[in-house]
C-alpha cells in the first residue's frame, strides 16, 4: 500500500463526509486495515526526508555566508579603488573623463550629518523606538495579571533528532 498521511487524512475526511452510510461503512473498513506502524513509518519516512532537507538548508546558509564574504571583498575593492580614481581627479583638477564607454566624473554631494557624540545629542533630535516589552507582559500574565492586549499561547513543535 502507497500510504501517505496528507491522502490518509483527506480521504478520511471524505468518508465522513463525502458519502452515505453504505459507502462510509466499507470505506471505514478499508481504513481499519491502516495501522498504527504504517502510519509511523510515513512519518519517520517524512522525517528523514524532513533531515536531508535540513541539511540542504545547511550547505545552503555556508553557500551564502561564503558569497556574502567574497561580496563583501569585492564590494571594498571597489570602494577602494573608486576612492582612489576620486582622489587622483581631485588632487590633479580633473572634473570628468569621457570614455568610449562611459563617462566618469567627480561631482559635489548634498551636505550630509556626522554625529560626532550620540550621547550629547538631545531628546527632540532622538527617534524612539516603542515597542512590547514581552517578557515583562509574560511575567504579568504568568502572574495572574489580565492583560486585554496578549494572552499566554502554548504551543507544539516537532523535533527530529
Amino acid at each position: 500500500m502507497n500510504l501517505n498521511i496528507y491522502r490518509v487524512s483527506e480521504e478520511f475526511y471524505n468518508a465522513l463526509y463525502d458519502c452515505d452510510n453504505e459507502d462510509f461503512e466499507s470505506k471505514l473498513e478499508e481504513f481499519n486495515t491502516i495501522t498504527d506502524e504504517d502510519i509511523k513509518r510515513e512519518c519517520l519516512n517524512l522525517s528523514a526526508y524532513a533531515k536531508n532537507l535540513d541539511l540542504e538548508i545547511n550547505t545552503c546558509k555556508l553557500y551564502e555566508e561564503d558569497m556574502r564574504s567574497k561580496r563583501r571583498s569585492l564590494e571594498r575593492k571597489s570602494l577602494s579603488l573608486k576612492e582612489h580614481i576620486k582622489n587622483n581627479m581631485v588632487n590633479n583638477g580633473i572634473k570628468k573623463i569621457h570614455g568610449d564607454e562611459f563617462d566618469v566624473s567627480v561631482r559635489k554631494n548634498p551636505s550630509s550629518v556626522v554625529i560626532e557624540d550620540e550621547e550629547k545629542v538631545s531628546d527632540e533630535y532622538m527617534f524612539i523606538k516603542k515597542q512590547p516589552n514581552k517578557k515583562l507582559i509574560k511575567d504579568d500574565l504568568k502572574n495572574g495579571i489580565y492583560l486585554e492586549f496578549a494572552k499566554l499561547v502554548e504551543s507544539t513543535s516537532l523535533q527530529i533528532k
